[in-house]
């Protein structure tokens, strides 16, 4: 069987990347983060969609660590404009709203954690997001009530099975009319 000369640069670009993030990550682990954020943007300007715009986020913790705010900022929303139903990345990036950004943009995200939880019905990471979100309502002001009628609006999708990640679904979750959407757009 012959493979097409389409399908063997597919398959080395694919392999390329695979070796990047190995090497990003051996970086990471040796604590070498400038030539980990150095592979981690190769792999994002040769390959974006690598692995649904994972090297997006491995950028955004290691730009994070460096210091470098904005930059991470801009990588983990890349990083959940590729998949929006992934709750670790979205989970990343409200700790690093909490950590480094205004309480208000951290209370809309962990909004926005609350919902995908009640997508994959995950009662304890909704219980453990909510002292958070409560302590985040306090520093804007917000009573217990508030909170609370803000988590009773949300409206998740009844029908959506977060093990299948289709392309319906993700397209579901970056509909403009979608909690996680319109956040990343403000």
């Amino acid at each position: 069987m012959s493979i097409s000369g389409e399908t063997k640069a597919t398959i080395m670009k694919e392999y390329s990347s695979i070796e990047l993030e190995e090497k990003g990550l051996e970086a990471v682990r040796n604590n070498n983060l400038k030539e980990a954020v150095r592979l981690f943007k190769e792999i994002t300007e040769k390959d974006p969609g690598f692995e649904r715009g994972l090297a997006f986020y491995h950028l955004a913790c290691n730009l994070e660590d460096l210091g470098q705010l904005d930059e991470a900022e801009e990588a983990y929303i890349k990083s959940i404009k590729y998949d929006p139903s992934d709750d670790f990345r979205i989970e990343a990036y409200a700790s690093f709203l909490y950590l480094n950004r205004s309480p208000l943009k951290a209370y809309k995200m962990h909004l926005v954690l609350i919902e995908l939880y009640m997508y994959l019905k995950t009662l304890k990471s909704i219980t453990s997001t909510m002292p958070i979100l409560f302590e985040l309502g306090k520093k804007l002001n917000k009573t217990k009530e508030e909170v609370q009628k803000d988590i009773n609006a949300l409206k998740p999708c009844n029908d959506f099975d977060i093990s299948l990640r289709s392309e319906e679904h993700t397209s579901e979750l970056q509909s403009p009319d979608h909690l996680v959407c319109r956040l990343l757009l403000e």
